[in-house]
């Protein structure tokens, strides 16, 4: 077995598998973690710059991907199909958005940034997301959850707030 080196940014299990964002190495590690007592080092693939959260989504033919920000620069979306060598198959630009979190919402990744959600659509583009739309919030984002469609936003100075995510 083997442990993550580095800085474990974040965190997502699909089947047996345990998938971490390396941020100070730049890498996703993967591990086998069939027996949860003994997990086993697969794989990592590098990335590059600062990784920041991770998402999954299946996509309509059922490919697993997995969803990464490379901070203030793109989504970078990785195939999961063979866990022992996750493939990184697209980038998209984020602009300089320096999101905060990543997360699956419906047919939408939500990323946080500053004051704001941003939406990009990954179920007609799984492998590129493509931007859709945004929304303001009162403060300024420190974490995210979304369920259904809506976020509940958590900030450093306004307490919570709930967004609803109409297309």
């Amino acid at each position: 077995s083997k442990n993550s080196v580095g800085y474990a940014e974040d965190i997502e299990i699909l089947d047996d598998y345990l998938y971490v964002s390396d941020q100070e190495n730049s890498s996703i590690e993967v591990f086998d973690i069939s027996d949860p007592s003994e997990p086993v080092w697969v794989s990592n693939t590098e990335i590059g710059g600062a990784l920041i959260g991770l998402s999954l989504k299946e996509s309509s033919d059922g490919t697993p991907y997995l969803y990464t920000m490379r901070y203030g620069d793109a989504i970078v979306t990785m195939n999961l199909s063979n866990p022992s060598d996750p493939r990184v198959v697209g980038q998209s630009d984020i602009r300089s958005l320096h999101g905060r979190n990543i997360e699956q919402v419906e047919s939408y990744l939500a990323i946080s940034s500053g004051n704001e959600i941003q939406l990009y659509d990954n179920v007609f583009f799984p492998g590129q997301p493509r931007w859709s739309n945004h929304f303001s919030v009162l403060g300024n984002v420190t974490d995210i959850a979304c369920e259904d469609n809506a976020c509940i936003v958590g900030t450093e100075d306004k307490g919570i707030e709930i967004i609803q995510l109409n297309r």
